[in-house]
Order: structure tokens, then C-alpha cells, then sequence
């Protein structure tokens, strides 16, 4: 008891923080590598940057925080940003956040965001974006202040809330929170500002404040507070933990550490020539123990084993420095990415960084503008050349750290011929041949001095083209040039051109870009034709052997313009070309080619080189990749790694003797020795997975997880997946293939896009998979989700069942009326038959007299004539048969049932009539209806005539192209249409004729089509089939609900919504109706 007691004593003296107490002070740096004045600012360092311009909400970065799941949190002055490396999810006041202004944020155990702003609590469910906002009041469900300015969750899983006012622990089992106060409220805590929490060994939490620190035991609950004097108190900012659990403090009179072994406590003085240990706000401990200061002066790292301290601070020059010095908070995430919040965005920085940018700084020291590098080598003895396109040659003397420059001066003989360099090469010990656009120079090491050389034969334009020069044994020089290739004898000055040979080889384009000596014959040189000339084989004395181009068999070279060539030692060439990479076997003359699809970052190829370990190191417009010979995979490397830039200058490399390589891009040079950056690059991954990040069904969000499978109801189809993989150093790199089992089988590729959408998924049950390509070429291991689509309720087995129940009971009942009406119908048609005689007779009689009028009334007596003698002869039949005997009450009901019906077709007529006046008079009105379906309308508009048609010996086929289709239309009038087209259709089909009725999608319309066979409409009467009262004059006309103003109406109709009707008809061949309505 009295050691933990001491204990306490002893960790509450060094949370105060007093100078006094102890009279301790240190200073941390034996050595300050300042990085703005040591050398240029900070341009050894890249740093990435996530601003306003890449959609976050505000530049002012106010806290930053790594889920676990991966998701990068983001908190500023104007909301809060869900980063996943591709796209940002914003929350803010107007979606329900407490406030605008995000102050700390943290995870409880459920995978929750608790989001502490200046207006209060919220908690957000990540998966579905819902927020619930904690109130503040004096109750056990609210917090003890609306300012929440801490949140920490414990490694019991207790999540401790600092505020303004007073420190709240939520007790998730009552979900209620427990206050704590100083003093002056009734509590024991030395202060109730809370401004940071931490854990400490598992056993204790220790809560700063403004005005000291105290110390909450974890498993009992209780609080300890300093027993100094207030005036002894410091304003602590935040509080830090290290790796070996030291607590650093950031307070407003500077660092302060408290050693729990020694128990002493520490003053620190940051010696960076310039006051700003007063100015530190946030303390960060990395993997690495290396601690990172936030100041608002720079960003500072400090490494106490080698105690050496780094100031980087920004540089407005440059895109790759910091973006602010006044630096708020850090983060170092999952992968050892240093997220770096500002007032003007986030700056990202490697923390292992392994590539070297030294040569740009020297460069830049002597105003060299780094875009304009043509050429680099390293000399025998180990000195830098570096040819320039408009600033001369320069000439850096590793050894004695000095750099001479050479540029021409026209006053000066001993001047080199041009600033504009071609290329370099070391022609012996200590003479650098140097080909500008003027001439080819000698320049002598030793001595300074500098020699041009003009050979006859080669003009301008041929200094102009050379590409490339190399030396064989027989000492001749070999050049590449725009010309062809050009062999150069410098003892006698003599020079052979080859431009003729090319041409009688049929070669358009001479153009020659790289030069290549095989290394088992001598004799020969393999040329990088530059413009659609591709592979030449070309022999010193032969001349050329073969031409490899591209073409359309299987074994050929991927694009004709190569770019680069190099050789290994297992008898391949490696080419690039400005599409893809090719290896070439020179023995089976066999090529490979290698693409963006095999994991390279770019096909377009500028530089190749190999290094010690045979693996090909390929410069391209968007990066550094390498391709592991061994392995057979590319690692492709970023700015992440240090990469000053992304597009590669052609043929601009160099292998110095000590293995580094040394590349030049459009914004400098840099290099590295690749075993140094494989330890960094070998890094083990297998752990990585994909995060299936959120999960849309109909563009709802929807809470799920990974673990169970998701079941969605059978119009729960349209689903939309977003997954990431939380390698936020490398987000443009990374690829993703994914595939839905139970609808492809096959992976499928999609570049960076991290989301795939589904639509009209059918009922089933599918299994989402997705997994990554990562930088290094490895793929991380799948992650996938189960997803079962429910079928509808018409569509389960028991609906089935129920279908063919109900289909077996319409056909009985069918059957067995049929047999009743068939004896009805023989005496009633008879009837009809001997009445239509009558009628025809009054007809021919009355159109001599009044022909238009007479018509009407023909017509209209036509079709009430059939209702109303039905109706009699169900009257008459009942009255004889009450003569004889009491009617039954079935027959009397089914009696009553006809008279009904002939009634309803009575009452139709007489609305066809009433109807017809109001077209003519313009009031004929419909009544709309959205969301109808005109599949289903039309369907059983036709089934209730079947059988009807069916008596007449006609064949009915209803044949829908879609199953459902939603329109705004009056179900009511388009079932009339329907209904006269038919019964239209009826009249003029004999018997044993067909009559068809088809639906077509059209998209934007649908079609309504009905088709027969009768004997068709000829041409005279096409002309007047819509107007009112007529009718074709062929054959017998049978009628089926027509009052001779049938089409009139269904042509209005279909007007009045906009619609069209369409007659095709050829006499005995049949007639089709086409009524198109829009949806």
C-alpha cells in the first residue's frame, strides 16, 4: 500500500509540472540537423498534402483519428470528414453534428464515433451515417458541459469524456455518465478544464487540464489529485505516452518528462536557435520512439537515443513541403504514415523515408533549375556529371563537397560548345565526352580543359539528333542519332554513316533513340528505333539482320516506339516502349510483355536499369516501379518513399560502383540503394485486408456485418459496395479486382475505383469478394460478405401451390358453365340472327332516305337491339317457367345475372352515345392515375372477353414482351379502348380466325398492339375508319359493344393522353390497332 501509494505521489508530483521543485532543466540536441538552414528549407523531405482542393471541408485541421476499421477521422473549424484514401464522407451542423466545430474525436468498443465538438456530444454509426447527439444537463443521460474538449476510451473499454466543465465516465451497462469536478464543484480533480486523457500501463488514466493533472485509477475508481498550490500549476496542453512508458507533458512554460523509473522530472529546452518551446501544443510518440512536436513554428522531431533534434518547416517554393508551420495535431496511423494537421490543410509524411534527395538540394543551392536534366553519370573515380537542356554542365566533386559548373562562353575558347546538353559519357579516365546541340566536347578532368570536336560529315542536324553514345573494344563509338547509326572513329577521325542501309531495308523512320551492345556477340548492336520503327538486330559489319515489329501474330513487340534497352545476364533484352514493358529472348527471340494489367503504375516506359540483385528498375510518366525477376512481380513506389517527382526523363539514369541508383525526373534527381529500400519495401503485408467500408441498398445506407450475411427483401436489388484498403501512403497505387459469386465467377478489374454497383439483382444468394494489389505487387488476402436476396411472396413454393389451386377452381367452374350457357347461347344467337335480318332491311331502307342519319340510328339500333332482347327473353323464360312451376331461386339468380349483364351493355351504349356529344362539344374529360399497370390492365381487360371470342371460334393470344410496366394513365377509359379494339376485332374475324394482343417497352412509351385475321379494312375505308358513325363495309359485322362511334372514342381517348393509335391493315390478311401511350 505504501509503495502505490508512493507511487501516486510521485507521478502527481511530475503532472505538476513545477520547475521550481525539482531545479531540472535539459537541453535535447547534441546536434540540430536544422532543415531551413542547414540545408535549403525542407526539400529533403515529401511530404503529401490533403487540402480543400482534395474536398475536405475546412483547411484549419483541428484533430485527426484512425478507426478501427481504418477510416482516417478528420475534425476542423467546419465539420467533421470520414477519409477512406479516395472519397470524404462530410458531417456537419446541417446533418445533425452538435456543432461545426470538431475538438477531439475517438471509437468506443461497438466500433462508434464519439465526435467532441464545441456544442456538444455526438456519437455516429460509421456503416448507416445515423448521429445521436448527447445532451447537456445535470442528468445522468447528459454531460457535465456542451464544450467536449477530450475523449478517451480505456483498455477496459470505457470511454472517458473531457469537457469545459468537468470529466464524465460513461457507464455503458445504465448508459448513464459519472461526473467528476474540482474543488470548487464539489469534486477532487485539480481542475475541471479538462484538455487531454491518457492510459498509462493499463492501471491509470491521467487527466490534464489548465491547471495541473490527476490521476483516476481504473479499477477502483478513484481519484488523486496534486496536493500543491495552485500558483504551481501549469497549463498543461496535451500529454503524451512513450515506449517506454515516460509521460512527456506539452504546457504552456515548455516539455516536461516525467521518468517513472528514476521518478524525475524533466524541463526540456528545445535548442533549435529560435524560442519556440513555448510555442508546442501536441506531443506524438511514433512506432520508432521518435517523438514529433507540434508547434506553431514547424513540425519538430526528436529522437532521444541519438538526441538529435529536426526542425521542418514549409517552403511556399515547393509542393512537396509542409503546408503550414502552425501545426495543431499529429497522427501516426496503422501504417506508420505521420498525418500532420494545420491551419491550411493536412501535410502526410513517410517517417522511414529511404530514398535521398541531396543532389537536388546542391542543384538548387546553384540556382539549377531541377525540369531540365538530360543526362547523369558518375565517373570512375565517383564524381557527378549532370548535362542540363539550358544551364551547362555540372560537375560535382563528391569527395570535396564542391561543385564546378561549365557553360558556354563565347569569349572563352576554352568553353564548352553549348549550355544545351545532350548527353554524357566518360570517354576515358578523367575525359568526359559531352554532345550538346553544337558538337561533341572532350573535356579533361585534370586539367579544365575542354577540347570540341567537328568531324566532316556530320552536320547540325546530326549533332542536334545524337542520343546516345556508346564504346566497343575496337574502340570505335557507336551513335544514336536522328539520322540512323553513326560509327565514329575518334584516332582518325573518321566517321560511316548507315542512313542509306536503313533506307534500302525499306525503313521509313532512321530514327535511332538507344543503343544496346549484346553481351555474347560483338558483332552485334541492338537499336530502339524511336518513331514505328521498333527492335533493330543490326550487325557492325553486315549491317541490318531484323527488323521486330508489331504486328497481329501472338510473339511480337507490344508498340513500335521504344523509348529505352537494356540487357541482362540471362540472354534478355528488357525494352521500353510507350506502351508496356517487353523482355526479349535473344536466343528463341521470344517476347514477354508486361502492362498496367500485371501491376505496373504506367505503361509508358522512359528509363530502365538492373540492378546487383537482377532485378528492372523502370522510369515511367507516373512513377518508379520495380519488377522482382525472381518473384515475377512489380513493386511501383510513390512520393511516399521520397520520389522528387513522377515523370521520368527519357534514358536519364545511372548504377554508381557502390549499387546506388540514380534517377532524374521532371522535378530533380534522386537515388537510393535498393537492398536499403527492399527492407522498407518488404514490409509484411499478409495481414492487409480490404475494408468493405459501407453497403447501399436502394441509396440507403444499411448497417452490416462482415461476419453474417446480409438478407434483403426481393425489391432490396440495387446495391452499391464502397471497400478501401487503409494504406493511406499509397492510395493512387492501389488496385482492386472483386466479384460477386452467384452472378460472375471471374475477377474482375478496377483499377483505383473502390465501389461497385449492382442493379435489379435477382433473388438469390451472392457472395461479394474484393481484394487489393498493393504498391509492393503482393494481393491481400480477400474480403467478402454474403448477401441473400429474398424471393417475392408470389413467388415461393407455397404461392405456386396456391396458383394451381386456384387455376384448377377457375377451370372446373369454367367447364361447367360452359355447358349451361352453350344451349343459351344457340337459341340467342338465333334470335340475334333473325333480328339483324330485320335490321339490315330497315337499314338499306332508311340510308336511302337520310344516309348520315339513318346510319346512326341503324347502328345505335344495332347495338341496343342484342342488350334489350336478351333481356325480354330472360324475362319471357321466366315468366313461362313461373307458369308451370315455382322457379328455382339459382335459375331466378342466374336469370337476374344475364338481365344485369345485357343491362351494363345497354348503359355502355347509351355512355358511347353521351360520350360522343361531349367530343363534339369538347368536354369529354379523363381521370388520370399514376403508378397503373397497363400489362396487367390490358391483360384482364382481354381475358374477361375470352370467352366470348372463344364461342365465336376465335383464337385469343395475349403476349406480353415485359411483365409489368408503370404508367400514368384512366385505367377505366384505356380498358374501354381495349374493349372496342377488340370487339372490332371480333366483328370482322370468321370463325377459326386469331386474334393476338402484344405489350411492348419502348422506354419512354409503351405499345399496345391487337392483331387478327379477319378479312381486313381496304385502303378507301382507312381513310374514314376513326370518324364518327363509320364503319368498314366488308363482310358481316358481328357486334361486340359498338355503337358505330367505337374508334371515334378510342381515338380521342388515346389523344387525351397524349397518345397515338396506328392502323396497318390489308384486305383478307387482317387488321392491327397500335395504341402507344407515354409512360
Amino acid at each position: 500500500m505504501n509503495k502505490l501509494v508512493k507511487r501516486y505521489v510521485l507521478l502527481v508530483i511530475s503532472l505538476t509540472l513545477v520547475i521550481v521543485i525539482f531545479n531540472y532543466s535539459l537541453v535535447f540536441a547534441k546536434k540540430v540537423d536544422k532543415v531551413n538552414t542547414l540545408v535549403p528549407k525542407n526539400e529533403n523531405i515529401n511530404f503529401e498534402s490533403l487540402t480543400i482542393k482534395d474536398k475536405l471541408s475546412s483547411n484549419y485541421i483541428t484533430t485527426i483519428f484512425q478507426d478501427s476499421r481504418g477510416y482516417i477521422w478528420i475534425g476542423t473549424d467546419d465539420g467533421l470528414n470520414q477519409y477512406d484514401g479516395n472519397y470524404i464522407v462530410k458531417y456537419n451542423y446541417s446533418n445533425g453534428l452538435a456543432s461545426t466545430y470538431v475538438n477531439t474525436i475517438c471509437e468506443d468498443g461497438d466500433g462508434n464515433i464519439w465526435v467532441g465538438t464545441r456544442g456538444g456530444l455526438s456519437i455516429i454509426n460509421s456503416k448507416t451515417e445515423e448521429i445521436r447527439n448527447i445532451k447537456c444537463d445535470n442528468s445522468e443521460k447528459g454531460i457535465s458541459h456542451y464544450n467536449v474538449t477530450a475523449i478517451y476510451k480505456d483498455s477496459e473499454n470505457i470511454m472517458w469524456i473531457g469537457t469545459e466543465n468537468g470529466l464524465n465516465k460513461y457507464d455503458n451497462e445504465n448508459e448513464i455518465f459519472i461526473k467528476y469536478y474540482d474543488e470548487y464543484n464539489g469534486g477532487v480533480l485539480t481542475n475541471s478544464y479538462i484538455t487531454d486523457i491518457k492510459e498509462v500501463k493499463d492501471e491509470y488514466i491521467v487527466i490534464a487540464s489548465k491547471c495541473g493533472a490527476s490521476i483516476v485509477d481504473i479499477k477502483t475508481g478513484i481519484v488523486y489529485k496534486s496536493k500543491f498550490e495552485r500558483e504551481q500549476y501549469d497549463y498543461i496542453y496535451s500529454l503524451e505516452i512513450d515506449n517506454n512508458e515516460d509521460i512527456w507533458f506539452a504546457t504552456k512554460n515548455g516539455i516536461y518528462k516525467y521518468d517513472h523509473e528514476a521518478d524525475i522530472l524533466s524541463n526540456f529546452n528545445i535548442d533549435i536557435d529560435e524560442e519556440i518551446y513555448s510555442d508546442i501544443t501536441y506531443i506524438l510518440c511514433d512506432e520508432n520512439n521518435d517523438l514529433w512536436f507540434a508547434s506553431y513554428s514547424g513540425l519538430i522531431k526528436y529522437n532521444e537515443e541519438s538526441n538529435l533534434t529536426t526542425l521542418y518547416k514549409t517552403d511556399k517554393q515547393s509542393v512537396n513541403s509542409l503546408v503550414s508551420n502552425n501545426i495543431n495535431c499529429l497522427l501516426e496511423d496503422s501504417n506508420g504514415l505521420l498525418w500532420i494537421g494545420t491551419d491550411n490543410g493536412i501535410s502526410k509524411l513517410n517517417i522511414t523515408e529511404q530514398i535521398s534527395n541531396e543532389i537536388n538540394l546542391i542543384l538548387k543551392e546553384n540556382e539549377i533549375e531541377q525540369t531540365n536534366i538530360n543526362s547523369i553519370i558518375e565517373d570512375s573515380e565517383g564524381d557527378l556529371w549532370i548535362g542540363t537542356k539550358y544551364h551547362g554542365l555540372i560537375n560535382i566533386l563528391v569527395d570535396e563537397k564542391k561543385v564546378i559548373k561549365y557553360a558556354y562562353n563565347k569569349n572563352d575558347e576554352n568553353t564548352i560548345s553549348s549550355n544545351t546538353i545532350k548527353y554524357i559519357d566518360e570517354f576515358k579516365t578523367g575525359e568526359i565526352i559531352v554532345v550538346t546541340d553544337k558538337g561533341i566536347d572532350i573535356i579533361n578532368k585534370y586539367k579544365h580543359t575542354i577540347s570540341n570536336q567537328y568531324l566532316e560529315g556530320l552536320d547540325n542536324e546530326s549533332y542536334l539528333g545524337i542520343q546516345k553514345i556508346i564504346f566497343d573494344n575496337d574502340k570505335y563509338c557507336w551513335m544514336a542519332t536522328d539520322n540512323g547509326i553513326v560509327r565514329l572513329d575518334f584516332n582518325r577521325e573518321e566517321i560511316k554513316t548507315y542512313k542509306k542501309e536503313f533506307e534500302d531495308y525499306g525503313l521509313e523512320c532512321i530514327k535511332v533513340v538507344d543503343i544496346f551492345q549484346d553481351k555474347y556477340d560483338e558483332n552485334i548492336l541492338w537499336l530502339a528505333g524511336g518513331e514505328y520503327t521498333g527492335l533493330i538486330k543490326f550487325h557492325k559489319i553486315n549491317g541490318i539482320i531484323k527488323n521486330y515489329v508489331n504486328n497481329d501474330l501472338e510473339n511480337c513487340i507490344s508498340y513500335d516506339v521504344i523509348n529505352c534497352i537494356e540487357g541482362d545476364d540471362e540472354g534478355n533484352l528488357w525494352i521500353g516502349t510507350n506502351s508496356g514493358l517487353n523482355k526479349f529472348n535473344i536466343e528463341t527471340e521470344e517476347f514477354s510483355v508486361y502492362s498496367e494489367a500485371d501491376g505496373m503504375i504506367n505503361d509508358y516506359v522512359n528509363s530502365i536499369v538492373i540492378d546487383d540483385n537482377d532485378d528492372i528498375w523502370i522510369g515511367t510518366n507516373k512513377g518508379l516501379c520495380k519488377f522482382d525477376t525472381k518473384k515475377n512481380k512489380f513493386t511501383n513506389l510513390n512520393r511516399y518513399y521520397g520520389i522528387q517527382g513522377s515523370k521520368f526523363n527519357l534514358n536519364s539514369f545511372w548504377q554508381s560502383k557502390s549499387g546506388n541508383l540514380l534517377f532524374v525526373t521532371t522535378e530533380g534527381i534522386f537515388y537510393f540503394n535498393p537492398n536499403e529500400l527492399d527492407k522498407e519495401n518488404n514490409k509484411n503485408d499478409t495481414d492487409d485486408k480490404v475494408i468493405i467500408g459501407s453497403i447501399r441498398v436502394n441509396n440507403e445506407k444499411i448497417d452490416f456485418d462482415e461476419t453474417n450475411d446480409i438478407t434483403l427483401k426481393y425489391n432490396e436489388n440495387n446495391i452499391t459496395i464502397v471497400y478501401f484498403l487503409a494504406d493511406y501512403a499509397e492510395c493512387s497505387d492501389i488496385t482492386y479486382e472483386y466479384k460477386l459469386e452467384g452472378l460472375n465467377e471471374e475477377w474482375i478489374y478496377s483499377s483505383n475505383i473502390s465501389y461497385v454497383n449492382y442493379t435489379v439483382l435477382s433473388p438469390g444468394k451472392y457472395t461479394f469478394k474484393v481484394r487489393a494489389m498493393q504498391q509492393n505487387g503482393e494481393l491481400t488476402a480477400e474480403s467478402s460478405i454474403k448477401i441473400v436476396i429474398q424471393r417475392p411472396w408470389w413467388k415461393t413454393k407455397i404461392a405456386y401451390c396456391f396458383y394451381i389451386l386456384i387455376i384448377g377452381v377457375i377451370v372446373f367452374y369454367f367447364w361447367n358453365n360452359m355447358k349451361i350457357l352453350k344451349s343459351l347461347v344457340k337459341k340467342q344467337t338465333k334470335e340475334i340472327n333473325e333480328k339483324m335480318k330485320e335490321n339490315q332491311l330497315l337499314y338499306e331502307k332508311s340510308i336511302r332516305c337520310e344516309k348520315f342519319k339513318n346510319d346512326y340510328f341503324v347502328n345505335l339500333s344495332h347495338e341496343l337491339r342484342t342488350p334489350i332482347n336478351i333481356i325480354l327473353s330472360t324475362v319471357q323464360l321466366i315468366n313461362s317457367l313461373n307458369k308451370d312451376k315455382d322457379i328455382s331461386r339459382k335459375k331466378l339468380n342466374h336469370y337476374m345475372e344475364i338481365i344485369q349483364k345485357s343491362s351494363n351493355s345497354l348503359l355502355k351504349i347509351i355512355n358511347d352515345i353521351i360520350d360522343s356529344s361531349k367530343i363534339e362539344s369538347g368536354t369529354y374529360k379523363i381521370n388520370k392515375e399514376d403508378n397503373v399497370d397497363i400489362v396487367y390492365l390490358v391483360e384482364e381487360t382481354a381475358l374477361t372477353m375470352s370467352d366470348y371470342i372463344e364461342e365465336k371460334g376465335i383464337e385469343l393470344i395475349i403476349d406480353p414482351e415485359i411483365e409489368e410496366k408503370y404508367i400514368s394513365c384512366d385505367p377505366n377509359e384505356i380498358e374501354r379502348c381495349i374493349v372496342n379494339v377488340i370487339g372490332n376485332a371480333i366483328k370482322f374475324t370468321p370463325e377459326g380466325g386469331k386474334i393476338e394482343v402484344f405489350i411492348e417497352d419502348n422506354n419512354d412509351s409503351v405499345s399496345i398492339s391487337i392483331k387478327d385475321s379477319g378479312i381486313g379494312i381496304s385502303e378507301e375505308d382507312q381513310k374514314f375508319i376513326f370518324n364518327r358513325f363509320e364503319q368498314g363495309k366488308n363482310g358481316d359485322c358481328t357486334k361486340v359493344s359498338s355503337s358505330g362511334i367505337g374508334l371515334t372514342l378510342v381515338k380521342y381517348i388515346v389523344t387525351l393522353h397524349n397518345g397515338n393509335i396506328e392502323l396497318e391493315s390489308k384486305l383478307q390478311k387482317g387488321t392491327k390497332f397500335t395504341i402507344i401511350l407515354p409512360c
